[in-house]
Parts: structure tokens; C-alpha cells; sequence
């Protein structure tokens, strides 16, 4: 299972686990995994997002 996830135009994805895996870790889902800090940067993982809307915006879970 892998969960994709977004804030605002930033999407990223987590890492693959087994649900029924008990030594598996929790999922963590974290802005900053998705939103970059600096605006340069921001442009390396997607150069048409709109950085400044992603950093305050709520956490979309996205459905298979």
C-alpha cells in the first residue's frame, strides 16, 4: 500500500508497506516531504506550482 498525497499544486507519494506487515512502520505524511521550503527548490519538483498557495494549503489525500 502506498498512500499519493498533496498540498495545493506539490504531490508526492509514501513510501510502500504491506498492511498486514507487522513490522512495518507508521505512514507519516508531512508538508515538508511534499512542499519545498525555498522557492528554488520549489521549481525543481514542479516549475508551474504555486509555492506560496502549497505552504498553507490542506492536505488532499488522493483516491485510487
Amino acid at each position: 500500500m502506498a498512500i499519493i498525497y498533496s498540498y495545493g499544486d506539490f504531490t508526492s507519494t509514501t513510501s510502500f508497506v504491506r498492511s498486514d506487515d507487522p513490522a512495518a512502520r507508521p505512514i507519516e505524511i508531512t508538508r515538508a516531504s511534499c512542499v519545498a521550503r525555498q522557492q528554488g527548490c520549489g521549481l525543481f519538483k514542479n516549475p508551474l506550482g504555486n509555492l506560496k498557495a502549497a505552504q498553507t494549503a490542506p492536505l488532499k489525500i488522493e483516491k485510487p
